[in-house]
């Protein structure tokens, strides 16, 4: 909760899991990734006008936060630098976002560095820009340390929008740097995990063999085709290769 009693959700990637409740210490990540979508094609110019922030922060409006215009040390342009109030525990930014159309889909990439390198959570989503202020898309989580990062995500709209605003969300007490915001309506495919992962388990205690449709690695980028063998009581996640 912060200092009004209010209730701060926060969300952690598996590094930012194990230092900040010193739980599942053992785990690590796959080898192997999986991509959400596949983009055909670019549909539109960037949607954001003033995404490099050339000269100037026009359009950006901080909640519970400063917003200031930094010149940039790597180039002639700037930085939007984002500065969370001492007293807030969450703040967000605005930017347009212009026409959002239901059905359609949109990539958005951007890079960001943070004040320190504890692995704070930023929350990017589309919204609505007047009441009630729904999202029009899942959001979407990502992490920031104090190395400059390139994301990449993507968007399915699920509700038409005029004049749509692009939220970046804190909550924490932090200062964040943002630059290069581009976002464009896309031809994208969208990964259905289901067709892409593969869950098997060996509950008896006997072997048990199962056939395999393609190319598969499991957690450890061991490579499996055509069939993979469990022993008694064992299990294996194992990723498609394309």
């Amino acid at each position: 909760t912060d200092k009004t009693g209010g209730k701060i959700n926060k969300y952690f990637d598996l590094n930012g899991w194990k230092s900040k409740y010193k739980k599942d210490i053992s785990s690590t990540k796959s080898q192997s990734t999986l991509s959400s979508y596949k983009i055909n094609s670019l549909a539109s110019s960037n949607k954001i006008t003033n995404g490099n922030f050339n000269s100037d922060i026009s359009g950006v409006h901080g909640f519970k936060c400063k917003v200031t215009w930094q010149k940039s040390s790597s180039s002639n342009g700037g930085n939007l630098q984002v500065t969370s109030l001492p007293e807030a525990m969450s703040s967000y930014i605005t930017i347009p976002a212009g026409e959002i159309i239901s059905g359609k889909n949109y990539i958005l990439k951007f890079s960001i560095k943070g004040s320190d390198d504890s692995d704070k959570t930023v929350g990017i989503l589309l919204r609505q820009n007047g009441a009630p202020y729904a999202n029009l898309a899942t959001t979407v989580y990502k992490t920031i340390s104090n190395k400059e990062q390139h994301y990449e995500i993507a968007f399915s709209a699920t509700q038409d929008e005029s004049n749509a605003l692009l939220v970046f969300t804190l909550n924490d007490s932090s200062t964040y740097w943002l630059n290069n915001l581009q976002l464009y309506e896309a031809n994208a495919t969208i990964t259905n995990p289901e067709d892409q992962c593969l869950f098997e388990y060996k509950h008896g205690r006997s072997a048990k063999t199962i056939a395999l449709n393609g190319t598969y690695v499991d957690t450890q980028n061991n490579l499996y085709s055509k069939n993979i063998t469990l022993q008694p009581y064992t299990s294996k996640i194992l990723v498609k290769q394309n």
